[in-house]
């Protein structure tokens, strides 16, 4: 039995009742959440593969398909019950929940299903994990303050953070796109409603106002949009709305239950469960409502799923450099052709603009410039449009070096009296100082996977390469030559 899903359902039904049903359920089946779907990253992805769960081998497992369908895959195989699977930003990997009679923990995977590792221990119900866009941080439904609310934890490490806290119950967390808020539903007046939040848990907005239930929000790759469950039509059907609440439209029209809606990466489909033949199947459909594809046909179960994400492939054959051609250093585009046509200036200004580094998904420029007086760090499209300044420091700050995931920014920085390796968000926020000492630190690089940073140092009397861990610690030596 599905005790989460049945403990909505009846959300969804009996609202004055709600709150005192679902204590009275979750203490009497085996767990398994409604998902909620993570938001996608800003720059839009194609579509992978399609993450669900299916009872079809006499427990609720983890599976995944391709996006027609075909190859489904059973990941998990556990006696708990294994549920709410969402995809992380790149794609590789999996956060989902396993429950038992008594409780339920968050858990990640990797895409084929390995490296499973534990990631909540506590005695409460921890359940509807969604990944952040940038990767660092998972929400999650937990009710171990007495009853449910929107938390927070960092995937690097066992930080936690509660965002919403009143008495009635808040599930379903889905970030925005751009990371920026946070949808989730609430029963807090009488009915299941859908918010919206910062992601530091402010500025709560309410979109929904029905005296029938709206849950389970799930925003477009654009964020402009969010779909969701009603039974407004006092039939469970899928629906969508402007991010704001406004111009909410039914687009299944069936006889049966529809739920769990989950956009494509490409947001030209929306993946959702149906009832057929008696039992939930996972089908597709335009986000016009039409279009319907079939994708599972068995006799069991199969509900949640959620899409993949596969990142873009950064552009081929192109370099960013910077050129004295115009009086002075702008920063230019080329395609590596043979005869290095097509050069385009990206920037135009009587200051200097350097060092330009590309974002791992070809979107977006680094660079540093002295248009403001000093060398600071700024940022624009890969088109040259859209220049914002990420760094504001009467020093100079310089080679910015993007990590993997595109989410954080390393760079040298004379504030603190000599050059020294600093890390950032990518939008300018937590600037963090990493090495510390007095030689120079300059020219950063992140490893493929994330975690460390070489650097060149003069430390040692003359400059030699040194590799450090993401966070600043553990640095090593390794060339030493005279």
């Amino acid at each position: 039995m599905d005790v989460w899903k049945m403990a909505l359902d009846i959300l969804r039904a009996t609202s004055r009742l709600a709150t005192a049903v679902l204590g009275v359920l979750l203490l009497t089946a085996t767990f398994s959440l409604v998902p909620a779907n993570p938001a996608l990253a800003t720059v839009a992805g194609s579509n992978g593969k399609i993450v669900f769960v299916s009872s079809r081998d006499g427990n609720d497992e983890i599976y995944v398909m391709n996006a027609d369908g075909t190859g489904q895959t059973r990941l998990t195989t556990d006696a708990a019950t294994d549920s709410e699977p969402t995809w992380s930003p790149d794609g590789s990997g999996i956060v989902f929940t396993r429950g038992t009679f008594s409780a339920s923990e968050i858990w990640t995977m990797k895409a084929d299903g390995s490296s499973q590792v534990r990631f909540t221990y506590d005695t409460a119900w921890d359940a509807s994990p969604a990944w952040s866009p940038d990767g660092r941080r998972i929400a999650f439904s937990s009710n171990r303050g007495g009853n449910f609310d929107i938390w927070t934890l960092n995937t690097d490490g066992p930080a936690l953070s509660q965002l919403t806290n009143n008495p009635a119950d808040e599930f379903e967390p889905a970030w925005s796109p751009d990371g920026t808020r946070i949808a989730f539903s609430s029963n807090r007046n009488s009915t299941v409603d859908i918010f919206t939040m910062n992601a530091d848990g402010t500025g709560e907005v309410r979109l929904t106002n029905n005296v029938i239930n709206d849950s389970a929000p799930s925003w477009s790759p654009n964020g402009s949009q969010i779909a969701f469950l009603s039974d407004r039509d006092f039939d469970n059907e899928i629906y969508v709305m402007n991010a704001d609440g406004t111009g909410q439209t039914r687009l299944t029209n069936h006889p049966t239950f529809d739920q769990d809606p989950a956009w494509s990466p490409d947001g030209t489909r929306i993946a959702f469960a149906t009832v057929a033949a008696g039992n939930f199947e996972i089908d597709t459909m335009d986000p016009s409502g039409s279009g319907l594809k079939n994708l599972t046909n068995n006799a069991a179960r199969d509900t949640q799923p959620d899409w993949q994400r596969i990142p873009p492939i950064p552009p081929v054959g192109k370099i960013a450099f910077f050129s004295t051609r115009d009086g002075n250093s702008e920063i230019y585009l080329y395609a590596m052709d043979v005869n290095g046509t097509s050069q385009t200036r990206l920037t135009t200004n009587v200051s200097e603009d350097r060092t330009p580094s590309w974002s791992p998904d070809g979107s977006r420029i680094a660079f540093k410039s002295d248009r403001d007086g000093n060398y600071e760090i700024y940022v624009m499209n890969a088109d040259g449009t859209s220049q914002a300044r990420l760094t504001t420091d009467v020093s100079e700050d310089g080679q910015p070096s993007w990590s993997p995931d595109g989410s954080r920014i390393a760079f040298k920085s004379s504030r603190d009296g000599n050059f020294e390796i600093y890390v950032m968000n990518a939008d300018g926020t937590g600037q963090t100082r990493l090495t510390n000492n007095s030689a120079a630190d300059v020219y950063p690089f992140w490893s493929p996977d994330g975690n460390r940073i070489a650097f060149s140092s003069s430390r040692d009397g003359n400059y030699e390469i040194y590799v450090m861990n993401a966070d600043g610690t553990g640095q090593t030596s390794l060339t030493n030559n005279e």
